[in-house]
C-alpha cells in the first residue's frame, strides 16, 4: 500500500511539474510574442548590444529613423555604425561601459546623423537598461526616442527666452511688474539705474513710498490714483505721473501699462514699461507758463497804460497848481503830497510796466560790476544782518540798458533773499562773462550767444515747487498783508525778458535760493553819463500840435503848454492830426504826440506829417514803448521822447530841446 501510494504521489507531482512547465512555456512564448511584436512596431529605435559593443540587434525601425536596415548594422561595433560622429560615439561608448560595469540604468542624449549624409542630424534620447544572467551584465538594451523636434522647440523657447531677457535687460526703458496691490515683482536693470534701487532692495517693496510719492506735487493722492489704475486698467493703457528717484528728486514718467491673469481670469500682475518725460514736461510747463506771463502780461500793460493816462491829469493839474501859488500857500504842502502819492503811483505802474516788458526808455551802454557795485553797498548799508560776499568777473563785458531799470532788477532780488532770511545769513552776488552752446541753454531755453551772468544766491528758507512755479506772477507774493504788493520778481521777469535776456531761479525748501540773470553782452563801450541840474520851467511862444486819443491827457497838456506860453492846435487821433497839420503846417513848429494809439501809432502818423514837411520836429510821449522795433521807429520818427506822467517841469525842458534842434532829422 505505501508503494503504490508513493509511486501515485511522485506521478502527481510530475504531472504538476510538467503542467508548470507547459504553463511557463506558453508565458514564455505569449511574452516572446509581446516583445517581438513590440519590436516589430515599435516607432522608437531598440538596439542591443553585447558587453563588447557589438550589436546584437536592432528594432526595424531604424531604417525610418536613420536610414539603416537591420541587417546593415547587426554585428558591427556600434561606433562603427556610422551614425556617430567622434564625439557622440565616444561619449555613447563610456556611458554603455559605465551601466555594464554598476549595472544600473542611465539615460542619455545623444546626436546621430542620418545615413544619406547630407547633414541632418536628429537628437535622440536613449534610455540604456542593463540584461543581467547569472549576476553578470549579458546585454545592455537601449531604447532610442526621436526629440528632435521637442529639443528644437526647447532650444527655439530658451533663444527665445534669452533674448526676451536681452531685451529687458538691455532696454533703455523702465521695465517693471507689479501686483494690483502696488507691490513690485520684476525691476529691470535700466530702472535699477534710473530709479536707484538695487534688486534686493525693489523687490517686493510698494511703489508708495518708494518710485512712487504718496502725493505729487500738486498735491493729488497717488495710493488713490494707484487703486483707480488697478481698478479700470482698460482706461490706462497709457498714463503718465510723477515719479521719484531714491535721493528725492521729481520725475515724470509716460507708463504703458499689460494686464496680465492668471487661470481664472482674475488680475495677476501689471507689466509697465515706462520713459523718461521730465525734460519735455519742464519744456511744456515752462510753455505754458510764459503764455500765461504773456497774456498777464498784455492785461497788465493795458491796465498800467489806461492808470498812466489818469495819473496823468492828476499831475499835471497838481503841477500847474503849484505853479500858479508861491512857497507860504496854506495848500502847497498839499500839492507836494499830492505829486508825491501820484509819482508812488507812477512807480506802482512802472513796475506793471516792467513785468509786460513795455519800460525800456532810457538806452545806454552800462558796465554791470558798476551797477551790481553800487546797489549792493546801498543795501548793504541797510541790512547790517546780512554778511554780504562779492565775486565779480574783473574784464566783465558790457550790456546795453536801461540803467535804472537793471538797478530796479537787482534791488528787488536783494530784498527779496533779505526777506528769506528773516533771521540774517549770507549773500552771495556774484558776476560772470559766459558763452551759451546748444548744450549749455536747456536749462533755460536761450539763445545761443554771449551774455553777462549775474547770480544773488542767499541761505533763506527757500521754496517748494509751488512756490517756485509762481514767484514771478503779478501780485503773487507768501509775504503778510501790507507787506508786499507782490509785483517786485513779476517787475524783474519783465525787464529782464524786455532787455533780450533770461531769468531762472534754483531752490529747495531750507536749502536757500538762487537766482541767475543772463543779459546780452555787447562790444560797444560804455557812455559818461552827465548830470542835469533842477532849473525853473522855461516857456516859449512857438505853436505846438498836441496829439493824444485820451481826452483826459489832452486837457492837462493844452493847460500845461497855454501856461508855458505856446500856442496849441489839438486832435484826438492820426487822421485828425494829418488834417489839421496840412491846414496849419506853416504855423506849427512841433509835434507832441502819444505813441500808442488806435488807428495809427505815433509813428505812423509822424510819416505821413514828414511827407507833407519833412522838417517837422516830434516829441514822442507814451507810458511804455512795445518793442525794439518801436524803439527804433521812434527814434527815426522823433528828437525826442517824454514819459507820462509828465510835469511842468519835464515838458518845458523836452519841447526846449526838441525846438533846439537844428533840422528835422533825429539829433
Amino acid at each position: 500500500m505505501n508503494h503504490i501510494y508513493i509511486k501515485s504521489a511522485y506521478n502527481g507531482e510530475t504531472e504538476r511539474i510538467h503542467e508548470e512547465c507547459t504553463l511557463l512555456k506558453e508565458s514564455l512564448k505569449e511574452t516572446d510574442d509581446l516583445y517581438s511584436l513590440y519590436f516589430a512596431t515599435t516607432s522608437d529605435v531598440v538596439i542591443c548590444l553585447t558587453s563588447s559593443l557589438i550589436v546584437r540587434t536592432v528594432s526595424p525601425s531604424m531604417s525610418h529613423y536613420l536610414g539603416y536596415h537591420p541587417s546593415e548594422l547587426t554585428g558591427k561595433k556600434v561606433t562603427e555604425c556610422g551614425y556617430f560622429d567622434e564625439v557622440n560615439g565616444k561619449r555613447f561608448s563610456v556611458a554603455v561601459r559605465r551601466i555594464m560595469r554598476r549595472g544600473k540604468a542611465e539615460r542619455k542624449t545623444c546626436r546621430v546623423q542620418l545615413k544619406d549624409r547630407r547633414g541632418r542630424i536628429l537628437t535622440g534620447e536613449t534610455d540604456m537598461t542593463p540584461v543581467i544572467i547569472n549576476g553578470k551584465v549579458d546585454t545592455v538594451v537601449c531604447v532610442i526616442k526621436d526629440v528632435t523636434d521637442k529639443v528644437k522647440t526647447e532650444e527655439s523657447l530658451q533663444k527665445s527666452l534669452n533674448e526676451y531677457r536681452q531685451f529687458v535687460q538691455g532696454s533703455n526703458s523702465i521695465i517693471l511688474r507689479r501686483k494690483p496691490d502696488g507691490s513690485i515683482t520684476f525691476f529691470n536693470a535700466f530702472a535699477e539705474r534710473f530709479f536707484g534701487y538695487g534688486e534686493d532692495e525693489i523687490i517686493g517693496r510698494n511703489m508708495l513710498g518708494t518710485i512712487m510719492p504718496e502725493h505729487d506735487s500738486e498735491g493729488r493722492d497717488m495710493r488713490l490714483f494707484l487703486h483707480e489704475v488697478s481698478r479700470e486698467p482698460d482706461r490706462y493703457t497709457t498714463y503718465e505721473h510723477e515719479d521719484m528717484r531714491k535721493q528725492g528728486d521729481r520725475v515724470w514718467i509716460v507708463w504703458s501699462q499689460k494686464v496680465l491673469y492668471d487661470e481664472e481670469g482674475q488680475i495677476k500682475e501689471f507689466l509697465c514699461i515706462g520713459n523718461d518725460i521730465t525734460k519735455y514736461k519742464r519744456l511744456e510747463r515752462k510753455s505754458q507758463q510764459a503764455n500765461k506771463m504773456e497774456a498777464v502780461g498784455r492785461l497788465a500793460g493795458g491796465i498800467a497804460h489806461d492808470f498812466n493816462n489818469l495819473l496823468m491829469g492828476i499831475k499835471g493839474r497838481s503841477s500847474l497848481m503849484l505853479q500858479a501859488i508861491d512857497e507860504g500857500h496854506p495848500h502847497r504842502e498839499y500839492l507836494t503830497h499830492i505829486e508825491q502819492i501820484v509819482d508812488s503811483a507812477a512807480d506802482l505802474t512802472g513796475k506793471l510796466l516792467g513785468f509786460a516788458r513795455q519800460g525800456k526808455y532810457e538806452v545806454s551802454v552800462i558796465n554791470v560790476n558798476a551797477v551790481v557795485q553800487a546797489s549792493v553797498d546801498m543795501f548793504a548799508r541797510t541790512r547790517k544782518e546780512i554778511v554780504v560776499h562779492r565775486k565779480f568777473e574783473k574784464h566783465l563785458w558790457n550790456i546795453e540798458a536801461d540803467k535804472t531799470q537793471i538797478e530796479q532788477v537787482l534791488l528787488n532780488l536783494y530784498v527779496n533773499a533779505w526777506q528769506a532770511m528773516p533771521h540774517g545769513g549770507e549773500l552771495f552776488i556774484e558776476t560772470e562773462n559766459v558763452v551759451i552752446n546748444q548744450e549749455d541753454s536747456r536749462p533755460f531755453d536761450v539763445v545761443r550767444g554771449s551774455y553777462v551772468k549775474v547770480s544773488v544766491t542767499d541761505t533763506g528758507v527757500g521754496m517748494d515747487c509751488e512756490t517756485k512755479s509762481q514767484i514771478f506772477e503779478p501780485f503773487f507774493t507768501t509775504k503778510e498783508k501790507k507787506r508786499g504788493t507782490g509785483m517786485g520778481l513779476a517787475s524783474v521777469y519783465g525787464i529782464i525778458k524786455n532787455h533780450g535776456g533770461f531769468i531762472e531761479v534754483f531752490s529747495e525748501k531750507n536749502q536757500g535760493s538762487t537766482f541767475v540773470v543772463l543779459l546780452p553782452a555787447t562790444s560797444k563801450k560804455t557812455t559818461v553819463e552827465q548830470r542835469e541840474t533842477a532849473a525853473q520851467p522855461a516857456r516859449g511862444t512857438e505853436t505846438i500840435l498836441f496829439v493824444d486819443d485820451e481826452q483826459v491827457v489832452r486837457d492837462v497838456g493844452v493847460e500845461i503848454m497855454r501856461f508855458l506860453g505856446y500856442t496849441v492846435f489839438c486832435a484826438k487821433d492820426g487822421s485828425e492830426a494829418v488834417t489839421v497839420f496840412q491846414e496849419h503846417k506853416d504855423d506849427i513848429d512841433m509835434v507832441i504826440i502819444d505813441m500808442i494809439m488806435p488807428g495809427m501809432t505815433g509813428c505812423e502818423v509822424m510819416d505821413r506829417l514828414r511827407r507833407i514837411d519833412p522838417s517837422v520836429k516830434c516829441l514822442m510821449s507814451s507810458g511804455y514803448r512795445l518793442n525794439a522795433g518801436d524803439d527804433e521807429n521812434a527814434e527815426q520818427s522823433c528828437q525826442g521822447f517824454i514819459q507820462k506822467p509828465f510835469s511842468v517841469g519835464n515838458l518845458s525842458k523836452k519841447i526846449r530841446e526838441v525846438l533846439a534842434v537844428t533840422s528835422g532829422m533825429p539829433h
